[in-house]
């Protein structure tokens, strides 16, 4: 199990780390000022995998030895904590002393625990950047660019004093003790936030939007803070990382950023506000991120980060009245719709008009929204028709009459509108955004694939059976970022033609849905035929959209491994493996035939029709569940577990649900992906599991003895080579055992021995 402290957890950059770190599997200690304050740490226990591998510890940054017991056990240390003022009273008692002090203090920790082998530092752009050279935009800001305290002093420049320091204190400290030390240095931190309160950064960025009169004449070095959390991760788990990282993205004027944002959000009137000294903005200078992109980081683009820090601003309460989100769309300029606009009369009656009924609707396409104004009484009859999915806001206004058609009072509904690829993108979906299909959104692992592509700042496209059944999309729609970037469409596998215009517009496809039952009364048509017919279904609209890259296609170990040779444990299984249809059929394993035979169709009407396919074929997969039904997979081991006699003679090919989910999103990105990839973390008997999972639950009554006297079945070993080649880090089997326990537990799926 990976063990890492988070120093300063509650803050911005540090909550979103300890986040990814727990999606990821770690056990994180986490330091806080005051662990009692639940302002300041109810959003971090409140995220998955907090109840079981968050343990929070109250640290003074000032005291030494502080640190000690935290750090004590960990494989690696993040050390975010640090004070943020840029107009402090006294600089070097509020501001300098206390972050030189800190790091030294955190590092002194570090350098007397042996289990250490990484620190990784959070820093600022303001200790490269500030040294009194010309950023003209003929100049480029790198690594070797080391900002010079007395310019900053001079400058009064407090904040880049303190964080200038520090590092240098950091990196003579760690030359001398021989700590391996790696330091990141972010710009302008943007993206959603998950504390309550209102960092400094983002306060800045509140302060562009809501009320301003005159524009700063800066230019703002701009990243994510999703992005930032995901390189420090990197930085810890690559074993080449080394020194520093600067983390920009793209370094925009005051006036481009508001450009962005009037077209993102078009009622707010932003380029009415005038720079300070009127001078027309020039280009930039530039900060290389050439260092950032080889440690593995994709930066988020800048339409979604601002998009996602307006939207999480709007969802804390941090706007002023006038810009929070109204019933009235009218005085709502953030739902980027205008109701005043004139309608267009539909289907006047031959007979007259009358001021009842859908005939005498009015509706008018403005931007990304359809605004559909009708009788306030036939309000239920029109919502009954609307996909719960869409954001929907309601309010009276009045609509004045047209000739003979008298006033009357209705309702004015707001529905977003994803345009396709034959149509000019509106301000709402930007072409910098990256577009994606997920079919069989509401499964297991889609569900975790759909969570994590909104997190990294994909506008998802989901098929689902039914999008008006909550319990199949509810848990969809509370993701992060859905409200912002998730659509739900009805998408019927054995329907030709039923994806065409779902994946049109999309840059890739990931292919999840399949039917899964182990026995049926008629297997070809229940489950063979279908999983062929639905994948062929899905790749023939794939092929006629030009704007499709790539598909990803999950598939399944049982495509590769059943073929009747030999599984004992010398074996090594690999990529080159396929299951034989003949095979799987005289042996009436429906599922294994129907995912082979699926896989084998994909192949070939991709070879047919020169289709970049990636296939993902995961083993037994584990995990918590985000859908509030149990799948098969976890269903098979709840049955072990929850009150069974005997366990079967049985090894599992094991795999996290995160790290399958993580992988073809990997698959998708990196340009060398190719062909198939086998996903299984660990192989392990049942026996196995269940010593494992009765020294987290020594309470839980696990069954003793198998349920037959047969030798332990012990499984061939699954190549893991070509699957971390593509940057895959698996998630360690006791943490997926837990997690999976914990998630089943919170679901009222086990019973309450497990504690």
């Amino acid at each position: 199990m990976k063990v890492v402290c988070v120093t300063g957890a509650s803050g911005y950059i540090a909550s979103w780390l300890v986040k990814l770190l727990l999606q990821s599997g770690y056990t994180v200690k986490a330091t806080v000022r005051d662990p009692s304050d639940t302002k300041k740490t109810g959003h971090l226990l409140a995220l998955d995998g907090a109840k079981e591998r968050l343990h929070l510890y109250k640290a003074d940054l000032q005291e030494e030895g502080s640190f000690e017991s935290v750090v004590d056990g960990c494989d690696g240390v993040f050390h975010t904590a640090s004070p943020v003022l840029l107009t402090p009273k006294d600089p070097k008692m509020e501001l300098i002393d206390p972050a030189v002090m800190g790091t030294i203090n955190v590092l002194s920790s570090c350098a007397k625990v042996p289990t250490i082998k990484r620190v990784v530092i959070t820093s600022s752009i303001v200790s490269v950047a500030f040294n009194g050279k010309s950023l003209t935009s003929d100049v480029t800001v790198d690594e070797t660019w080391f900002s010079d305290p007395v310019f900053c002093e001079k400058s009064k420049l407090w904040y880049p004093v303190s964080k200038t320091l520090a590092e240098e204190a950091a990196w003579r400290f760690a030359r001398e003790k021989g700590i391996d030390l790696v330091t990141m240095h972010p710009g302008f931190v943007i993206g959603p936030l998950l504390q309550s309160s209102l960092n400094l950064s983002a306060e800045l960025f509140l302060n562009l939007i809501n009320g301003t009169k005159t524009l700063p004449d800066t230019s703002y070095r701009f990243v994510d803070v999703r992005d930032v959390a995901h390189a420090h991760i990197q930085a810890i788990e690559s074993p080449s990382a080394n020194g520093r990282y600067c983390l920009v993205h793209k370094v925009v004027h005051s006036h481009d950023a508001l450009k962005i944002l009037q077209e993102l959000y078009p009622s707010l009137h932003l380029l009415e506000n005038r720079c300070e000294d009127e001078k027309p903005a020039g280009p930039t200078y530039k900060v290389s991120n050439e260092k950032a992109r080889s440690l593995g980081i994709s930066f988020t683009p800048l339409e979604v980060s601002f998009k996602d820090t307006v939207e999480s601003l709007k969802e804390k309460g941090f706007f002023k009245d006038c810009l929070k989100s109204s019933s009235n769309p009218r005085n709502s300029p953030l739902h980027g719709s205008e109701t005043q606009a004139s309608f267009v009369e539909r289907d006047k009656r031959q007979n007259g008009d009358k001021d009842n009924g859908f005939n005498n609707q009015y509706s008018t396409r403005m931007k990304d929204s359809l605004i559909i104004s009708m009788p306030y009484q036939y309000q239920d009859t029109l919502i009954s028709h609307i996909d719960p999915s869409f954001d929907v806001i309601f309010s009276r206004v009045s609509l004045h009459s047209f000739k003979r058609i008298p006033t009357y009072e209705c309702m004015a509904l707001s529905i977003p509108l994803i345009p396709s690829s034959k149509e000019k993108r509106g301000a709402e979906m930007s072409t910098a955004e990256k577009v994606v299909c997920v079919t069989g959104a509401a499964g297991y692992i889609a569900s975790w694939l759909v969570k994590l592509l909104l997190q990294s700042g994909y506008t998802v496209k989901a098929t689902v059976r039914n999008p008006n059944d909550p319990k199949k999309t509810q848990h969809l729609l509370e993701l992060e970022g859905a409200k912002e970037r998730l659509y739900m469409f009805k998408g019927e596998l054995q329907e030709e033609g039923s994806f065409d215009s779902i994946v049109d517009g999309c840059e890739a496809v990931f292919h999840t849905a399949s039917p899964v039952f182990f026995t049926a009364s008629n297997p070809e048509a229940e489950i063979v035929n279908p999983a062929v017919k639905g994948t062929l279904n899905v790749l023939r609209s794939c092929a006629k959209c030009p704007s499709v890259k790539r598909v990803v296609l999950t598939s399944s170990m049982a495509a590769v491994v059943c073929n009747g040779k030999p599984l004992t444990s010398d074996v090594v299984v690999d990529e080159t493996w396929f299951s034989d249809p003949a095979f799987c059929k005289e042996s009436k394993r429906w599922y294994v035939l129907s995912k082979t035979l699926a896989e084998h169709a994909a192949w070939g009407f991709a070879r047919d029709n020169r289709m970049d396919l990636i296939v993902i074929n995961p083993g037994h997969v584990i995990g918590p569940l985000l859908q509030p039904t149990i799948n098969l997979s976890v269903e098979m081991i709840l049955k072990v577990i929850n009150g069974a006699q005997t366990f079967p003679n049985i090894s599992y090919k094991f795999v996290d649900v995160r790290d399958v989910a993580h992988a073809h999103i990997l698959a998708l990105e990196n340009p060398s992906a190719r062909g198939r990839y086998c996903m299984v973390g660990e192989a392990i008997h049942c026996h196995g599991v269940l010593k494992i999972l009765h020294n987290f639950y020594p309470t839980l009554h696990l069954p003793e003895k198998c349920e037959n006297d047969e030798p332990f079945e012990l499984a061939p070993r699954v190549s893991r080579e070509k699957i971390e080649g593509l940057g895959v880090k698996f998630i360690p089997l006791e943490v997926s055992l837990r997690d999976t326990v914990e998630s089943l537990k919170e679901k009222g799926f086990l019973s309450v021995g497990a504690s």
